[in-house]
């Protein structure tokens, strides 16, 4: 009888490490960019790849932490399309505390 309950045991031990294991795969991964100064066609690039690879990955959302004074209209209207296209959430928070989301950082 005794050999049989430490078989349990230790069967129910690995059972536990296998579905323990499972649902810390499960964890929502949030893909975070950070856009400080200007909108520039540099920054249009990181925010579409950042994106696409976002997607790829399956990640539950996307986190964009935002400062900047604005700038170039075609940047923005990429950085636009890129968040559109995304299958997604795209979440925009603007920070740290007095950042500022200005011109073309609106959109």
């Amino acid at each position: 009888m005794r050999a049989w309950s430490r078989w349990l045991a230790l069967l129910a031990f690995g059972w536990s490490i296998l579905l323990g294991g499972r649902a810390w795969a499960q964890v929502p991964r949030v893909a975070t960019l950070e856009i400080r100064g200007p909108i520039t066609p540099v920054v249009a690039g990181y925010v579409e790849r950042a994106v696409r690879v976002a997607n790829s990955r399956s990640d539950s959302a996307i986190l964009v932490q935002l400062d900047t004074p604005g700038g170039l209209d075609t940047a923005m209207r990429d950085i636009v399309q890129a968040f559109e296209a995304s299958r997604l959430p795209v979440i925009v928070y603007v920070t740290p505390p007095g950042a500022r989301a200005a011109s073309a950082g609106v959109f």
